[in-house]
């Protein structure tokens, strides 16, 4: 199978949905906890999925610097003044980060629970599409939001940071 036919939200489900079975299996039969390792890979395969879903035409690794990312107003006048000034990438990129908007593992378990109830694919791609968010921050923003909350999905997580609007994405 070729990388580009590898690279699809659809095999992940398969792979999410086959570990999320083996998570369960491990965790009834008590020979592990989450906290020992058993949502992990899991956690790992959502996470690539949901951007693929998400994201589907855009790299992560480059998201901070992408046009048509969803910043904060601080990061972006960050990038901007970066690039007129001739700063360079690699120094713009250190006081930028990606936060994910709902926190991974708590991501991780509501897809799992998903997959529990029979829901089929769709309806999974659907709540990840409407709900997954990688946002460009600056690392004070970044420090601030996870010490109001980085382990809890919250409608309101990111309230008090300014985002610039993206309305291509």
């Amino acid at each position: 199978m070729t990388r580009a036919l590898l690279r699809s939200p659809e095999n992940m489900m398969g792979a999410f949905r086959l570990f999320w079975q083996a998570r369960n299996e491990v965790l009834t039969q008590g020979l592990i906890t989450d906290n020992w390792g058993g949502i992990y890979s899991c956690t790992r395969i959502a996470d690539i999925m949901a951007a693929w879903a998400k994201y589907p035409d855009i790299q992560l690794l480059s998201y901070k610097m992408h046009p048509d990312a969803e910043i904060s107003a601080a990061a972006y006048e960050w990038r901007e003044n970066g690039y007129a000034s001739g700063m360079p990438r690699n120094e713009i990129m250190k006081n930028l980060r990606l936060e994910h908007v709902l926190p991974q593992r708590e991501m991780t378990l509501h897809i799992g629970a998903m997959v529990d109830d029979g829901k089929n694919d769709e309806q999974i791609f659907d709540w990840i599409r409407t709900h997954y968010r990688v946002v460009v921050l600056t690392v004070q923003e970044t420090l601030e939001l996870n010490r109001r909350n980085r382990s809890r999905i919250c409608p309101n997580r990111m309230d008090g940071i300014e985002m610039r609007s993206t309305e291509r994405l």
